[in-house]
């Protein structure tokens, strides 16, 4: 548990980070690799983009 607070991660096992969450706290205040910002880039742009999964009914498509 003191490993996991240390790395900034949740104390609770049971909430898994985010992706965005886990690159943030490898980095802390540290530098974060080009590879790692052009990740949490891509992440935080398609944020919005969950919700896109709806069904239509047959009519509509």
């Amino acid at each position: 548990m003191a490993l996991r607070i240390e790395l900034g991660l949740p104390a609770e096992p049971e909430k898994v980070p985010t992706e965005e969450e886990r690159i943030l706290a490898e980095a802390g205040d540290g530098y974060v690799t080009p590879a790692q910002r052009k990740r949490l880039r891509y992440l935080r742009k398609r944020r919005g983009d969950a919700p896109r999964l709806t069904l239509r009914p047959s009519s509509q498509r």
